[in-house]
């Protein structure tokens, strides 16, 4: 049996077709200067640090922030405002920690990385919480980054600096530079990819596409940081992978992602891949699959690359049947042909506690061998995003067989960013685990429909979604799907490139088990997503949720409220509204409207209302024409919809 999963209704399916977007932009600002309508404030969430641009945390989600635990810690590694820190330029690099799993920080802390000459800079750092064996103290954690620096030169990438200090205070400060301009001219990267942890053998791993100026020549650099506990500081060595891709027609070897995780054990570990076997029995198209490669002893061999079989793919939980047979029925419903699906561009890592391999990616059509609803086909390695599905695909047996969970169906993909609205940037899927591996997290940034319709831009008012599990032994218990952003109006919108830590905080020892998520997202000065050359702040948030299988779920936020409705909508203004709601608790309530901006324009009291369906009516006739948000608050949440007045 095939189960597929309807269109939100009145959406449009776009022919829109997608590429893998440009990854790693030097400072932008040479394009014509363009308005974008999207303006969102994140007004909550806690500030924990100052970056000169947008350029710190866009394009893909990687490491950017790390919870620990086990010493209620989290910490991230970000580009520094100088006109806050008095450091060289946009590309020095400071970090925030906190010492009570993130309700207070220590931000703007080094720098760790100040080069003179400029030109050296850094973007995109990387960074995790290290503790040394033994220890047991927060603030004698340190923190270890890996960020892309600019090889003399503000126009091509090409080199690496590591380091790593202690949290505290800066101490024992440690870097090293590793460029394509030195004795060792094969290392030239790009943007690396990813950068994780391993406290179970004392290591930190970071994991780049080495490419000859843009063209991937078959080769993964991992750079290695083993700890040397006497002097305080890394050894840093570089290892190169032979990881072969297939080619397109013009020859160029065709990868798109690739991220790195360890088990619990620390020794096996797997490279999860975006890329193109070119072998037709997992390939049959020239379109993106997932691989991988597995090491059993710590990194120091890796065996692969493997290729996955997405055409035969099987959904063992959320859904039921073929991935493909899924997205088959779900294009026909709307007169389209999918022949093939494919991977989009993105893919992150988890290790379960069974040392099982989870890959949280996008799948949609292929669009080199889909046919529109008006006959149109797109171009190898693309895809269309109309149809767009978050998925883990994991494998019960350490890459014997896989099977995947079919996490939710998205509204919208790419959302267009920056002064010039070309900045790309997708859903940013993401995994955590808990540290023994036993419960799992899976987040992405989606726009919510309901509330915004189409935007100018796409995917440009994300909300943070997620959806998590359990595995027992053989077994997954499957949670419902969680909006984090439900929670207020102020958050709804706001999750702009929201990233994810690789640990997520377990507090599953309560009456109400619950697993605390660590996410932050870049606020724009003025909220404006056009703002991209401006400083920003980073903005975390310790969303909590809630374990259960109910179809509604029970996290710290839950949101008693439902099924929001407004009659006539569209409206001319000139007519009353009829609101319908849904309450859970009996309580005071009252309804708001609110401009796209969060500002309240009408506010009205609804006093004590009982538990049941609710019917309101408003006037609007002092509403000028444009979209609001209807909001109904009470004690135990709110609830929104979006209004159109004309």
């Amino acid at each position: 049996m095939v189960v597929t999963v309807s269109v939100a209704q009145n959406k449009v399916i776009p022919e829109t077709i997608e590429y893998p977007p440009i990854k790693g932009f030097v400072d932008a600002g040479l394009w014509g200067p363009y308005q974008q309508t999207a303006s969102k404030v994140a007004n909550l969430g806690i500030s924990i640090g100052d970056g000169g641009n947008a350029y710190g945390i866009m394009f893909d989600a990687k490491t950017y922030v790390w919870a620990l635990p086990s010493l209620n810690s989290v910490g991230m590694v970000h580009r520094s405002n100088p006109a806050i820190t008095n450091d060289v330029s946009t590309g020095s690099l400071r970090y925030g920690y906190s010492t009570n799993r993130g309700l207070t920080w220590n931000m703007n802390q080094g720098p760790l990385w100040n080069p003179t000459p400029s030109t050296e800079v850094a973007r995109y750092p990387q960074g995790v919480l290290f503790n040394p064996t033994g220890n047991t103290n927060p603030d004698s954690l340190y923190v270890a980054f890996y960020a892309p620096v600019l090889d003399n030169s503000n126009s091509s990438w090409g080199g690496i600096v590591v380091g790593s200090s202690r949290v505290s205070g800066n101490a024992n400060l440690n870097t090293q530079r590793f460029s394509s301009f030195t004795s060792s001219p094969s290392f030239a990267v790009q943007v690396p990819n990813d950068f994780t942890a391993v406290n179970a053998t004392q290591k930190v791993f970071g994991i780049a596409e080495k490419r000859i100026g843009t063209a991937y020549d078959d080769t993964l650099i991992l750079t290695v940081g083993t700890w040397n506990n006497a002097t305080k500081s890394f050894t840093w060595t570089n290892q190169f992978i032979h990881c072969p891709m297939g080619a397109d027609s013009s020859g160029a070897k065709q990868i798109a992602d690739v991220k790195i995780a360890f088990g619990p054990n620390g020794q096996v570990g797997y490279l999860g891949i975006i890329g193109y076997s070119q072998d037709t029995n997992f390939a049959p198209v020239m379109a993106f699959h997932p691989l991988y490669m597995k090491t059993i002893d710590g990194g120091q061999t890796w065996t692969g690359p493997f290729p996955i079989n997405l055409q035969t793919l099987q959904f063992s939980h959320g859904l039921t049947g073929s991935v493909l047979a899924s997205m088959q029925a779900y294009g026909a419903a709307n007169n389209w042909t999918i022949n093939h699906i494919s991977t989009a561009f993105n893919i992150d890592v988890a290790v379960d506690a069974n040392n099982n391999p989870h890959f949280a990616v996008n799948i949609n059509p292929a669009a080199v061998s889909t046919i529109t609803s008006t006959g149109g086909s797109g171009s190898p390695f693309s895809i269309y995003s109309a149809f767009n599905y978050a998925v883990d695909i994991y494998s019960p047996n350490g890459g014997n067989t896989w099977s995947a969970i079919f996490l939710d169906t998205l509204d919208f993909f790419r959302g267009l960013y920056g002064s010039g609205a070309n900045l790309a940037e997708d859903n940013r899927i993401q995994i955590a685990r808990t540290e023994d591996g036993q419960y799992l997290v899976v987040t992405w940034g989606d726009t919510d429909f309901n509330l915004w319709g189409n935007p100018t831009g796409g995917n440009v008012f994300p909300d943070v979604k997620a959806r998590g599990f359990r595995v027992q032994g053989n077994s997954i218990t499957l949670y419902p799907i969680i909006n984090f952003m439900d929670q207020a109006v102020d958050f709804k919108g706001a999750g702009h490139q929201h990233c994810l830590s690789h640990f997520l905080i377990d507090s599953t020892n309560l009456t109400q088990p619950r697993l605390r998520v660590p996410v932050v997202v870049q606020e724009y000065q003025n909220g404006d997503i056009s703002n991209d050359l401006l400083p920003v702040i980073y903005k975390y948030f310790n969303f909590s949720y809630q374990l259960t299988t109910s179809n509604t779920s029970q996290n710290e936020y839950a949101n008693a409220l439902s099924n929001v409705r407004i009659f006539p909508n569209p409206t001319n203004g000139n007519t009353a509204l009829t609101v319908l709601f849904e309450n859970a608790h009996a309580g005071n309530y009252s309804l708001e409207i609110c401009d796209i901006a969060g500002k309240i324009v009408k506010s009205q009291s609804l006093g004590f209302v009982g538990e049941g369906k609710q019917r309101v009516e408003i006037l609007t006739s002092n509403l000028a024409s444009g979209i609001y948000l209807v909001n109904i608050r009470g004690t135990h949440g709110v609830a929104s919809q979006r209004l159109v007045v004309r």
